[in-house]
């Protein structure tokens, strides 16, 4: 299990771990993957789901995964260093296809609390599956009730990459997964230097 800082830990809760056996069918022994980061922070960043590699590690977007040097790639892009940003997962383990909705929601009361935590001022989604569970229009086939939290009213449709959203005074801003340009052998892909430049403008921005 990792923890923010030796300062400043967020714990999974009890009522978390219950949800991942009752609903994952994972033991309560699970190598679970938490945010790493300052809390707390101006900047965000949730990704979908750990790796094998990744839990391990147990950090989220370690820099030995393709995603993870990917990832470093962008901040660096943008202007953000890796140490100023707090780093998480939507879920904590990694992806079991046919129990995906139900990992999410059993992980969605630790993304809350990691987010109450550490009080960003601009939050980065990657990936599809996170940009989503973001927007008010989305509704999971079943679990329902994962979506009750008000945190989720930063879209009023489904965001490509590049869109960018407010609530409450936070900045959301949505980009492609990192293993996209891993996949095509490209840190940074032709078709998402104008999503980073995007976001370069709000990070260099005088609110932020």
């Amino acid at each position: 299990m990792l923890f923010s800082s030796q300062d400043e830990r967020i714990k999974m809760s009890d009522h978390t771990f219950s949800q991942c056996s009752n609903h994952c069918s994972l033991s309560t022994d699970v190598s679970i993957v938490l945010g790493e980061g300052p809390v707390p922070a101006r900047f965000m960043i949730i990704g979908e789901a750990p790796t094998s590699v990744a839990q391990k590690v147990g950090k989220p977007f370690p820099l030995v995964t393709d995603s993870g040097r990917v990832l470093d790639k962008w901040l660096s892009y943008v202007g953000i260093k890796r140490d100023e940003v707090f780093i998480t997962n939507m879920v904590k383990c990694p992806k079991q296809t046919n129990e995906w909705e139900l990992q999410i929601r059993a992980c969605l009361p630790q993304l809350e609390k990691e987010i109450q935590a550490v009080r960003p001022r601009l939050v980065i989604t990657l990936g599809n599956d996170v940009h989503k569970r973001f927007t008010t229009t989305y509704r999971p086939k079943r679990y329902q009730s994962a979506l009750k939290s008000p945190m989720y009213r930063v879209w009023d449709h489904y965001p490509g990459s590049g869109a960018c959203g407010e609530y409450k005074g936070v900045m959301y801003f949505a980009l492609v997964h990192p293993s996209n340009a891993a996949r095509v052998g490209k840190d940074i892909p032709n078709y998402l230097i104008p999503d980073l430049d995007r976001l370069r403008t709000f990070v260099e921005g005088s609110r932020f």
